[in-house]
């Protein structure tokens, strides 16, 4: 009887070593995935306009947004929705094909910082959709309806091919969108998209990339 005691008392400290063990494994595993989401995060903005850009154009709003992007440079993409004109689209089927797109971006893709003009926010609508940014620049007179910032005579946009891009306004998505709060990585990817818009707003790029 006093052999099959130590037995099972043998038993049940193995046990607990193997419970503590696996428990230090997943929280090692956890602690990883989230490193290693953070430092995958990309800067993905979506850039939404009546008409074109040009070639010229959307290489010099890239170099602008990548030179702001600091040392996440390299990891800063475009990704453009040009809306047609009235004249170019009378009934309005290709602007909801476009419109389609952009919603579908919102709701799930990489793109957390939106820079808009004014006909396409109006197709939109939907401050849900979108972050209230009245925390994010108090009393700021760039901040137009407290979701869009105005990027208009913003050091930004002071670069040849862009003086025509004076209407956009910059959004960031809402924080509570499932795409926002989908992992680490993309918790992470939010707030380097959010920093960016706070940097353009500055006029500064944002702060080295931390080694």
């Amino acid at each position: 009887m006093e052999e099959n005691r130590q037995l099972r008392k043998q038993q049940k400290r193995r046990m607990g070593i193997f419970v503590v063990a696996v428990v230090m494994a997943a929280l090692v595993g956890l602690a990883y995935a989230y490193t290693a989401g953070s430092d995958q995060s990309t800067v993905t903005v979506a850039v939404a306009l009546e008409g074109n850009l040009s070639k010229e154009q959307l290489q010099a709003l890239s170099q602008r947004l990548t030179s702001y992007a600091g040392g996440w440079r390299e990891r800063t993409q475009v990704e453009l929705y040009p809306f047609p004109t009235p004249q170019e689209d009378p009934d309005g089927a290709l602007a909801g094909r476009q419109l389609t797109r952009l919603l579908e971006q919102l709701e799930s893709g990489p793109a957390d910082l939106y820079l808009l003009d004014g006909a396409v926010w109006e197709l939109v609508g939907g401050q849900d959709l979108f972050q209230d940014l009245s925390e994010l620049f108090p009393e700021d007179p760039a901040l137009l309806d407290g979701y869009r910032y105005a990027l208009g005579g913003k050091p930004f946009l002071q670069a040849e091919g862009l003086e025509a891009l004076e209407g956009l306004t910059a959004s960031l998505r809402s924080q509570e969108s499932p795409a926002v709060n989908r992992t680490a990585a993309t918790v992470a990817s939010y707030q380097l998209q959010e920093a960016l818009l706070e940097a353009i707003a500055a006029g500064a790029p944002m702060e080295p990339k931390p080694a």
